[in-house]
């Protein structure tokens, strides 16, 4: 009974931590920060009580409350102090828990790796592993990339332009130092900690932005080196990023305006200024010939084809030049995602709302009907901890820590088992059916931005992927799996 109990106290501390996906307040960041180191004091506290209560030692006992007490009411008192009482723009990442650990711990007069053990996974950190149409990269622990699939446009980055399904690879000279990384349909991006860009793979476009068309087997410095950059996100065939200011960059295919500048010339070669939009950026993302941008104060903006409703402003129409997503106010959007032609934003509280093109229900709504505004993912509550959206399907980790995955399901890609659509979330099953319950592993990742991939990071350092995988069976270079498997080259190359 008293292992139940402890358990079940345990669960109640945790399901206290409050998940912060993106951009919010300063204040929330901070108080974000501070709930989640009482969660985890309290579970400090309870793990000591138990030992003491299966070997009584009031002395040993109070010495674990104290180093509880060390470990995380520290960082609870520095995150309670340093809480900026307003959102200044200069004081809005003072307390970012979405940023990374060394930039928590220097902020807070703490060490990373305290940090890190306090955080866990309710801080939704720099994407670790990121999917394209057939290959996925992950980044290592080290600041060091690995890459496996596919490989004939040189998207794995070791300068051979082969596929690799068994053995993971390292792109050229990113063997540390990278902070951040994103996959586009067939090309790859790479922040370095100098905050230069690097970028691989398919070019035909331009959207490696080194100014030529020239596919690029090996990573190459994109040319921009007058801004520091801090954001990228890869589209089909173009490229967007954000600097250290907030300003946005495009290039690549620009058939529908999606690179923002004011015309649809066919292909822009190196990184141009979206010079319309007006107030400072904090994440863009982009998608099949469209692109939304995250603001700093909260707002969502798109721009390109509007097909399907896919811009979010209660119009199909085409837009050259960004405009901002209807219903979604300044300071409420914490997190966006784009998939090829929708989009999703969650929003402070939780509750995700979703729009665009919507065939084989990507959009969660019980439906296949289109929607050129957002509409709320009403099965999924709110709480929504992260989420990703793909070619055409979007996973979420909800408020429990169990996983949904919605709208197409070829080669399985949903995870439940079956190749059928849902335009309502389905659980995710096989080794991840209870992720989230006590006592199972946590889900701290999700990526679902390849054509019909899908893969999670869990707390346990389980790389799992389903649908199509690239893992050699039978002579394929492909693995179809309904459920959950572990990447076992993950593993063995280098654990994050």
């Amino acid at each position: 009974m008293k292992t139940t109990i402890l358990t079940m106290a345990i669960a109640l501390a945790l399901s206290l931590s409050v998940p912060a996906a993106a951009k919010v307040t300063a204040q929330q960041k901070c108080d974000s920060l501070k709930l989640t180191a009482s969660a985890k004091l309290a579970q400090c506290r309870l793990v000591a009580l138990a030992k003491h209560e299966k070997k009584p030692d009031e002395t040993r006992r109070d010495e674990a409350f104290a180093k509880c007490e060390s470990k995380f009411q520290t960082v609870y008192d520095k995150a309670e102090l340093k809480a900026p009482e307003d959102t200044a723009a200069e004081q809005r990442d003072q307390c970012s828990t979405y940023g990374n650990a060394e930039s928590i711990a220097t902020y807070l007069s703490t060490s990373a790796d305290t940090v890190r053990g306090l955080i866990g996974s309710s801080v939704s950190e720099t994407p670790r592993l990121v999917s394209g149409e057939d290959f996925i990269c992950w980044l290592a622990s080290n600041g060091g990339v690995w890459c496996l699939g596919s490989g004939d446009y040189g998207q794995l980055g070791d300068g051979l332009f082969a596929d690799s399904a068994d053995v993971a690879v390292q792109p050229v000279g990113l063997d540390s130092g990278v902070v951040a990384i994103a996959a586009g349909e067939q090309h790859a991006c790479a922040i370095k900690d100098d905050a230069s860009l690097w970028c691989w793979g398919e070019n035909n476009d331009g959207q490696i932005g080194d100014g030529t068309t020239v596919n690029a087997g090996s990573p190459v410095e994109v040319q921009a080196s007058e801004v520091e950059i801090v954001r990228v996100g890869l589209g089909e065939e173009h490229s967007c990023a954000v600097d250290n200011a907030g300003g946005t960059y495009c290039w690549g295919q620009n058939s529908d305006g999606q690179v923002g500048i004011g015309t649809n010339d066919a292909k822009v070669l190196v990184p141009t200024l979206v010079a319309s939009l007006t107030v400072p950026m904090h994440d863009v993302r982009a998608g099949d010939n469209f692109t939304c941008a995250l603001s700093q104060s909260g707002g969502v903006a798109c721009w390109g084809q509007g097909d399907s409703g896919r811009l979010g402003n209660g119009s199909d129409a085409e837009s050259l030049a960004p405009v901002w997503v209807t219903g979604l106010s300044d300071g409420n959007v914490t997190q966006l995602e784009v998939g090829w032609s929708s989009s999703c934003a969650a929003v402070q509280g939780g509750s995700l709302y979703c729009w665009g093109r919507n065939n084989v229900g990507q959009l969660g709504i019980g439906t296949t009907e289109d929607s050129n505004v957002p509409v709320e993912v009403t099965a999924l509550g709110s709480g929504v901890r992260a989420f990703s959206s793909g070619y055409r399907n979007v996973c979420a980790i909800d408020a429990d820590g169990a996983l949904y995955c919605w709208g197409s399901n070829s080669y399985g890609a949903l995870g439940d088992g079956s190749e059928e659509d849902s335009s309502t979330p389905m659980r995710v099953g096989g080794v991840l059916a209870y992720a989230g319950d006590p006592g199972y592993a946590t889900i701290t990742e999700v990526d679902v931005g390849g054509t019909n991939i899908s893969c999670a990071v869990t707390d346990t350092d389980d790389r799992l992927c389903w649908g199509k995988i690239p893992i050699s069976e039978e002579g394929s270079s492909w693995t179809t799996a309904a459920f959950p498997l572990r990447i076992q080259p993950f593993v063995d190359v280098d654990p994050f």
